[in-house]
């Protein structure tokens, strides 16, 4: 029978054990030269006891009897300090007065009732008043702002108006005016207040011609035969309503203004030609209407114009 293994001579297993039982001589400590300090305890060397109270003024239970901790009482979160936060409401997917019901669908809310419709939006805020046109205008942009002048825009052919120019001007003071033009026929014109008309002045020589088609415009019809009565009438020529054969003119051009006479008032407004630009349609030079091409028909009767 082998004697048995001597384990003290065996230096490599002895050295595991001290590792294994005093962590003090482990490798790693040993290779950077820890010492630990005289009298520190381990398994394999427990020291000398040194006790803490060698004049027993602490203390001690006795010897083998458990002391158990104070029993706590049951925990309960109504006394909490810190609870934790309730979660987050479930965002209501309805409209105002609804919520979502067991079936996916949206029901009226049982807490509130019949939902009240939603109080009316405010109305829009009025937008300002348009305000009226300033400097030249075109007559018929005026129909808002100037209804006289709107109303006489046929009668401002080829020019611009100046608005808010309208003034009123005596009988008096229009016929002198009008005494001072060249007018139609190169006599002048008049004012007859009674008929409310203007008048061209005109020899009676050349009212009645060897040709009785013939019908001078704009001149008193006291001055017509018959036969030019009735023609006038036939061609509708006139401002009044209406075919007549005692035909009436209420508009002239003198200069730079344009009169006109309603219901026995004279009114004025301030007027000038309109410049056409070079995108205007032109003609040839040369023949009887290059002076229109040239210049436009407006500025042909820029001295005085009989409508």
């Amino acid at each position: 029978m082998a004697d048995p293994y001597d384990y003290s001579s065996d230096t490599a297993l002895q050295n595991l054990l001290n590792q294994l039982y005093n962590p003090y001589q482990q490798d790693i400590l040993l290779a950077y030269g820890y010492q630990p300090s005289p009298g520190t305890p381990s398994i394999t060397n427990p020291g000398d006891y040194i006790d803490p109270d060698p004049g027993g003024n602490v203390p001690l239970p006795p010897p083998g009897v458990y002391t158990p901790p104070p029993v706590l009482p049951p925990f309960d979160p109504g006394t909490d300090p810190t609870p934790d936060p309730p979660p987050p409401p479930t965002p209501n997917p309805c409209p105002a007065g609804y919520v979502m019901g067991p079936d996916g669908v949206c029901i009226i809310d049982p807490n509130t009732g019949d939902p009240q419709p939603p109080p009316p939006e405010p109305p829009p805020p009025e937008p300002p008043p348009p305000q009226p046109p300033s400097g030249y205008v075109n007559p018929a942009n005026m129909k808002d702002y100037d209804p006289f002048m709107h109303g006489r825009r046929n009668k401002f052919y080829g020019m611009d108006v100046l608005a808010g120019s309208r003034q009123e001007v005596s009988a008096d003071e229009f016929n002198r005016l009008l005494g001072g033009i060249e007018g139609k026929y190169g006599q002048g014109a008049f004012y007859d207040p009674e008929r409310g008309s203007i008048y061209q002045n005109i020899d009676d020589d050349k009212v009645s011609q060897e040709n009785s088609s013939y019908v001078p415009y704009g001149v008193d019809p006291s001055k017509y035969t018959d036969v030019q009565r009735l023609q006038a009438a036939h061609m509708g020529i006139g401002d009044q309503d209406g075919r007549s054969r005692n035909p009436i003119y209420t508009s002239q051009r003198i200069g730079d203004k344009m009169y006109f006479v309603d219901n026995g008032k004279v009114y004025s407004y301030d007027v000038r030609d309109i410049e056409y630009g070079e995108g205007s349609p032109t003609f040839a030079r040369g023949g009887a209407v290059s002076p229109v091409a040239r210049s436009g028909i407006g500025a042909l009767f820029a001295k005085e114009v009989m409508r």
